[in-house]
């Protein structure tokens, strides 16, 4: 230490302060304040947790929100969960096309129906058949069974071909036969039955013809289109000892005469050749323009059919699975069989109209009738009962203002109206 500082020393050389320092009273003022201080912070910081509190609670909500909205279905929404194949390449434009036509369908289409029940011989008949046509039509955009009668209606042309049953006889027995004229009202209100048509079926003295060759002894309808039909005959010999033979055959409709004899000759029986429609099969070896044929329904589809024949070259064609339409006019069915199954499990069989929006389905009861945009309505919107072992033999379609025509013509021409 220098020796100048001597003078700064003096100071601490006096007694201790006479006060008590840091004392209880200090103390105690020193706790209050840091209590008072403590209790400050609290309450800032509740302050402060309540606002983070606030804030993530609304940003919560809003992200809820948001997913909310995004969940909620919009016009978009159901424009975009139209399928690609329904919508085609057109965008959303053609999908709000799609979506409005699924609003707005309706019935537009007509459709004739052939029907035919089948009866084994007896004593006093050979086999027979008995048949019906019925018109089924919309009406105001709901589709009904506007009129129904006895026979075939059969569209043809500009006008309709009537196909009916007359009634010959061999060795006693009753023999049905067709027969086919130009439907008119005229003729159908003046063709009442005779005298003897309205006492039996049998003529109480019959003439048998001295032909002794074969004998068309039974012949019914198996399919009718618009120009076209398809026919199966028994065929029995006098001198034949295998029984009755069966022939199957497709006509044009003017190929069946009005009045025709029992005598037959396979040889001269009228009937259309394979080749015209498929002009391939003439160049397959074996086969001529007397090789039989016929059209059966098969699921979903009319097909061109061989019988069983033991004579037939081994050389038979193939046909294809689609016939000419010429044939069998519209035969397209526009739902899958997987649609039509869960509205339908026991349906057999399908037709669709050529604009689609009419499906009926076939049951061994009953054919029931569907409204069809997008996909198949859940209910039917008709039914039509069958009767026992009833088939179809024609569906024939009519549309844009052929369905008023034929509901109007048709109506005229079957002797049942149904729907007033």
């Amino acid at each position: 230490m220098h020796p100048s500082d001597k003078d700064q020393l003096k100071p601490l050389e006096a007694p201790p302060f006479r006060k008590n320092g840091f004392d209880k009273a200090l103390q105690d003022r020193i706790l209050r304040q840091a209590f008072l201080l403590d209790q400050e912070d609290a309450v800032h910081r509740s302050r402060r947790k309540l606002g983070i509190a606030l804030t993530g609670g609304m940003a919560i909500a809003m992200m809820f929100a948001a997913f909310f909205i995004l969940q909620l279905p919009s016009a978009n929404k159901q424009l975009q969960s139209i399928p690609t194949e329904k919508t085609g390449s057109q965008g959303a434009a053609g999908a709000m096309n799609s979506l409005a036509d699924s609003y707005n369908a309706t019935f537009k289409s007509a459709l004739l129906i052939g029907l035919r029940t089948d009866h084994g011989g007896d004593n006093e008949h050979y086999p027979y058949s008995e048949y019906r046509t019925v018109l089924v039509a919309p009406d105001s955009g709901q589709l009904h069974q506007i009129t129904s009668g006895d026979g075939i209606l059969m569209p043809y042309k500009m006008g309709f071909k009537e196909i009916a049953t007359k009634s010959k006889t061999h060795s006693g027995k009753e023999v049905q036969v067709l027969s086919v004229s130009q439907a008119s009202v005229q003729k159908k209100k003046t063709a009442e039955p005779s005298a003897d048509q309205k006492k039996t079926v049998f003529p109480s003295k019959v003439t048998e013809s001295p032909y002794s060759g074969d004998t068309l002894t039974s012949e019914k309808l198996t399919f009718a289109g618009n120009r076209y039909i398809a026919v199966e005959q028994q065929v029995t010999g006098e001198l034949s000892t295998k029984g009755a033979r069966s022939y199957v055959w497709v006509k044009h409709i003017e190929q069946l005469d009005a009045d025709r004899s029992l005598d037959f000759s396979a040889n001269t029986e009228l009937h259309v050749p394979l080749s015209d429609f498929l002009p391939n099969t003439s160049n397959q070896g074996g086969l001529d323009n007397d090789l039989q044929w016929t059209v059966e329904r098969k699921p979903g589809r009319w097909t061109a059919q061989f019988p069983e024949q033991s004579n037939l070259n081994a050389k038979i064609p193939v046909l294809p699975a689609t016939m000419p339409k010429e044939l069998i006019s519209f035969d397209q069915l526009s739902t899958p069989w997987e649609e039509i199954w869960q509205r339908q499990p026991q349906a057999m069989d399908a037709y669709s109209s050529p604009a689609g929006e009419t499906v009926a389905v076939v049951t061994g009861q009953k054919i029931s009738f569907y409204l069809n945009t997008n996909s198949l309505a859940p209910q039917p919107a008709l039914e039509l009962p069958l009767k026992q072992g009833e088939l179809i033999v024609m569906m024939q379609w009519a549309t844009e203002s052929y369905v008023e025509r034929w509901k109007h013509e048709v109506a005229d021409l079957l002797a049942n109206p149904v729907k007033k």
